[in-house]
């Protein structure tokens, strides 16, 4: 495999290279970035090709969402680096102590971590065990489903918990989802 260095080079920076022109791109918001946005898209969907072929479909594909997810952190650190003096500064001026007042916004983090971590996790687990019993497979291929969408869910529920700016939609839904299920696991 003295191949697989320089394939796990390239898809390594194809993905950083996607995440860096998605971030840019949500950064700075030009108006006419539809085809930067795009390209970060491609550019992420093609470093799945050169995993596939250093290590395979299986390895490949989990080696490509490990990279991902490193050049995402990646990104994550450096843009926090780059605010942490800002934020230094409006603290040091008080204007973060009066816009939320004493405790506020750790009771609004602390709901937000429970409703995005354990309460979206149980609706999600739920969900897609509940669903997951509609369909006509054995039980094994039902099982093995609902492990591997049942983070995918709980993703996409703690995002929206998360990105609402009204924390009852996504509890509504939740609620909803963990209904349907647990109705299609007790029938």
């Amino acid at each position: 495999m003295p191949e697989a260095m320089p394939m796990a080079l390239a898809a390594v920076a194809a993905a950083g290279a996607g995440v860096g022109l998605l971030y840019l791109c949500w950064r700075r918001r030009p108006a006419r970035a539809g085809w930067l946005v795009a390209a970060g898209w491609l550019l992420l969907a093609v470093s799945l090709l050169p995993w596939v072929r250093a290590a395979g479909a299986e390895f490949g594909t989990a080696y490509a969402l490990l990279a991902l997810t490193g050049a995402g952190w990646a990104g994550v650190l450096a843009a926090a680096e780059l605010r942490r003096p800002r934020r230094q500064a409006a603290v040091a001026g008080g204007a973060e102590a009066a816009e939320t007042g004493p405790g506020r916004g750790v009771r609004r983090h602390l709901l937000l971590f429970v409703l995005a971590v354990p309460a979206a996790a149980a609706a999600a687990a739920v969900a897609t065990v509940g669903l997951s019993r509609l369909l006509p497979w054995t039980v094994v291929d039902r099982m093995a489903l609902s492990a591997l969408l049942m983070p995918v869910v709980w993703g996409c529920a703690a995002y929206w918990v998360t990105a609402d700016p009204r924390p009852l939609r996504p509890v509504l839904g939740m609620v909803a989802a963990a209904l349907v299920g647990g109705v299609a696991i007790v029938v």
